[in-house]
């Protein structure tokens, strides 16, 4: 099982989006899985009622009964993918469970890091700590439409050795595209949306799903 754990330390940049995006994909591959909306303040992820993810606490100590109990839970169902949603009010927290006495290690599963680059000064720093404390663990970098896509591509694959990265290109506008928690086939099978405009989403997923593919997900 993989354990996709969806991280950045701010609130409101997309994380929900990533978590949401991966998971259709996923679906799309008939992966079995296992999705949690870590965020009981600010539930989204769970707001998607056909992604099925389940509101859960995550407790603060990597090693205690809740994070056991969620890696036995995906475990019984034979779960492919675990995808968790982290909000930033537990990214500091959890951070450091992570990074103290090798608590990855002690899951006995594959991680696989997905980190939102939106701003090269403040978030290359965050990515360098990924980096620099879990070399061994792949990282998908999902770099947002204000960037230049081939100079953070360039930038991260030759000073932090990342090469796998999904461009979020902005005419994408996954945001208003998930304002009401309607997944991407719900979108398109609504009667509401003109066809250009579901003939435009069509050719959206089909970009942003090679890019996936490409990345190795």
């Amino acid at each position: 099982m993989i354990i996709e754990l969806t991280l950045q330390s701010r609130g409101g940049v997309g994380k929900t989006i990533v978590s949401a995006i991966l998971t259709q994909y996923f679906q799309l591959l008939n992966r079995s899985l296992f999705c949690i909306d870590a965020d009981i303040l600010n539930p989204n992820f769970s707001k998607f009622k056909n992604l099925n993810a389940e509101l859960f606490t995550l407790g603060m100590d990597t090693s205690n009964d809740d994070w056991k109990q969620l890696i036995l839970r995906a475990e019984d169902i034979n779960s492919e993918h675990l995808i968790i949603d982290i909000p930033s009010s537990l990214y500091i927290p959890i951070w450091s469970q992570l990074t103290k006495g090798r608590a990855l290690a002690n899951l006995n599963h594959e991680v696989r890091f997905h980190y939102l680059f939106i701003n090269t000064e403040i978030d290359e720093n965050g990515l360098s700590k990924i980096v620099d404390n879990f070399l061994a663990e792949p990282i998908v970098v999902w770099i947002h439409h204000n960037l230049n896509e081939t100079k953070t591509r360039e930038l991260l694959s030759n000073k932090y050795g990342i090469n796998k990265f999904i461009y979020l290109s902005k005419r994408y506008d996954l945001k208003k595209i998930f304002t009401n928690h309607l997944t991407f086939k719900e979108i398109i099978k609504s009667s509401t949306l003109s066809i250009y405009t579901k003939q435009n989403i069509i050719l959206m997923l089909r970009e942003l799903y090679q890019q996936m593919e490409e990345a190795g997900l």
